[in-house]
């Protein structure tokens, strides 16, 4: 915090847990996840600080259950995940209140598994962000990419996603 480097402990231990992911929208600001080893528990949990992590708030169980990933944080109230419930479609759920209640805010369409998963995903302000889904099965290329992969862009720190298209030029 004042420019040095200092160990960090995170939740993740109090809860017999492992670090799931972290966002830090500004520099004392952070989001974290940690994946719990009971699934009785849910699974994940989800906390904020505001003081550089010398402290948290836990915000409870995300995901019913199903596996979770952090996608960004927009600031400390507006939180994105993903919810992947093997077998079916990947939803991102977004939260503009610090992660007590939860929305959905994109979802594969109707019918389809073919993009279970998500890949890197970042704001790169207040409300623009992406998201990028990969296909299922779908292994990186060198570039990085995965061959089949889909772009989502937000513009409203994240209460809505949709597929960027792209033209050939």
């Amino acid at each position: 915090m004042d420019g040095r480097w200092a160990a960090w402990t995170t939740p993740c231990a109090d809860i017999n847990g492992r670090f799931a992911g972290m966002a830090a929208p500004t520099p004392l600001d952070l989001v974290l996840l940690c994946g719990t080893r009971a699934p009785v528990d849910g699974g994940y949990r989800l906390y904020t600080s505001n003081d550089g992590g010398l402290s948290y708030v836990d915000r409870g169980v995300v995901g019913d259950g199903h596996p979770v990933r952090l996608v960004g944080a927009a600031d400390p109230n507006r939180i994105v995940i993903s919810v992947n419930n093997p077998g079916s479609r990947t939803r991102l759920l977004t939260s503009q209140d610090g992660g007590k209640t939860w929305s959905p805010s994109f979802e594969s369409s109707s019918g389809t598994t073919d993009f279970p998963g998500i890949g890197d995903a970042a704001f790169t302000s207040s409300t623009d962000g992406y998201v990028l889904q990969l296909q299922e099965d779908a292994a990186p290329m060198a570039s990085g990419f995965a061959p089949h992969s889909r772009l989502l862009l937000t513009h409203d720190a994240g209460r809505t996603w949709t597929p960027a298209k792209f033209t050939r030029g």
